[in-house]
């Protein structure tokens, strides 16, 4: 039987090699000199702008979050503790599968605030389902009114939209929560399915933390909109209001390291309409390399606690 480390490394491996084979692919289609030439151009106004929305998408997540924990914090926790406690998550979040570090340090870390993993982990689950309901709303309303001939994309949309709100719903089944009790390998989740299914008492929680989702895309998109500014590209805003929220939700997929290669493609998918191939590859990899330089500050909480320590 192969061990948990050699699994875990061949896995590391495979999204290794994903994200090198789908950027091998990409970089293929594009001239290089033409990245370089466009590097040379950038706008470092526009540039630090998109940093400022880094930060202020930063704190919506951490208000968002801060929200659903109201039913499980055991003490008051401040909106700058949720915020540093984002920040590290996000910066782990940079050298790890997808967005899995994210959600997985900030339900560890909250653990011992939450009375054990269980509630801690539900409120990011919830979280993660409630932003995702917001991407998909917000992508929908604006591909309304603002793009037109984009039938398959809509339904698209529409089904996932769909999906994310059944997923949520589906913690307050009856059924569901029977297979929990009965089926032994989901017992062991069973206060995790408990701990999600006592927001049904508090469900207007749920309701602003998906309303909140949407100025948290909003930011998103605008942190993409001024690095493509920043690199001369003079699109509608409501191109990345509608296609940077689907992005991010492309980027939850767990085959690659920190989205690399899924959010390259991504871009150049949706926009290769508007721009040139190369300066789409420079938006992509340089709206992740805002988050990465963004979330530095967290390295300090890497060896310090970011909550305040009672005395």
């Amino acid at each position: 039987m192969v061990s948990k480390k050699i699994r875990d490394l061949i896995l590391l491996f495979l999204r290794i090699f994903f994200s090198f084979l789908i950027l091998f692919f990409i970089f293929k289609k594009i001239e290089i000199r033409n990245l370089f030439e466009g590097l040379k151009k950038i706008n470092y106004f526009y540039f630090f702008i998109s940093f400022i929305f880094y930060w202020v998408t930063l704190f919506f997540l951490s208000y968002r979050w801060k929200i659903l924990l109201i039913p499980f914090l055991k003490k008051s926790v401040s909106i700058f503790e949720i915020f540093k406690v984002y920040m590290l998550g996000m910066l782990i979040n940079t050298i790890t599968p997808a967005t899995a570090g994210v959600d997985i340090s900030r339900g560890i870390i909250l653990s011992k605030y939450t009375n054990g993993y269980s509630r801690g982990f539900a409120s990011v689950v919830v979280d993660r389902i409630t932003g995702m309901i917001g991407i998909f709303l917000i992508a929908f309303i604006f591909l309304i009114f603002s793009i037109k001939g984009k039938g398959n994309l809509f339904a698209l949309i529409l089904m996932f939209l769909f999906l994310s709100i059944f997923s949520l719903f589906l913690f307050y089944i009856p059924f569901v929560k029977t297979i929990f009790e009965k089926i032994k390998i989901f017992n062991k989740l069973l206060n995790f399915y408990n701990a999600i299914n006592s927001y049904k008492r508090s469900f207007k929680l749920v309701l602003y933390s998906t309303f909140l989702a949407i100025p948290v895309q909003i930011s998103f998109s605008l942190i993409a909109f001024f690095v493509a500014k920043s690199f001369g590209m003079n699109g509608k805003i409501n191109l990345f209001i509608v296609y940077v929220p689907i992005i991010n939700a492309l980027n939850v997929i767990p085959f690659t390291i920190s989205g690399f290669g899924i959010r390259e493609g991504a871009f150049l998918i949706f926009f290769k309409e508007y721009f040139l191939k190369e300066k789409i590859i420079l938006v992509s990899i340089f709206y992740w390399f805002v988050s990465a330089i963004g979330n530095l500050p967290a390295l300090y909480y890497l060896f310090k606690n970011p909550f305040k320590e009672e005395k």
